[in-house]
């Protein structure tokens, strides 16, 4: 048997796990891979309540889409990793909770395993600067997510 470092190791999932976070958001930002699209993805988070669902729904497909490449790459860990930790959380939260625990279900098993690995890689690559970037973004994203009316709801969601 021959073992494979814990760097090795960690390259593999940061690769494999950035490339799929990648593809999904590419399906909320491009529509492709049978997604939405950022237009219907838009829409589909207005639907969830949140305040601004252009702001909330452009963010994460582009933390997803972009995040992940720059996961897969390597390109400043500790900050993307936050970033997609916090989307992740958001998705756990604000999406999936209240439909359980498992993904059959569209409970939030999945999601919540993400946040693991992607705080387990930010923690590693920079536990400080991780931290930083975790609680910077976890407070950005409830500004933004909080920030105008339910009037302002109805009138951003794309038609």
């Amino acid at each position: 048997m021959y073992p494979i470092g814990a760097d090795l190791a960690l390259l593999i999932i940061r690769v494999a796990v950035g490339l799929i976070i990648a593809a999904h958001g590419a399906q909320k930002l491009f529509g492709v891979f049978g997604g939405p699209g950022l237009a219907k993805f838009q829409g589909m988070v207005a639907s969830m309540g949140f305040v601004q669902p252009r702001v909330m729904g452009t963010l994460a497909a582009f933390t997803e889409f972009f995040g992940g490449l720059a996961l897969a790459i390597g390109l400043y860990l500790p900050v993307v990793a936050a970033m997609l930790c916090v989307d992740m959380l958001v998705a756990v939260f604000k999406v999936h909770a209240p439909k359980g625990f498992f993904v059959q279900g569209g409970g939030y098993e999945y999601p919540l395993l993400l946040a693991i690995v992607f705080a387990v890689i930010g923690v590693v690559s920079d536990p400080v600067f991780f931290a930083v970037a975790l609680v910077v973004g976890a407070g950005l994203t409830l500004v933004a997510a909080t920030i105008g009316s339910p009037a302002e709801v109805r009138r951003a969601a794309p038609r």
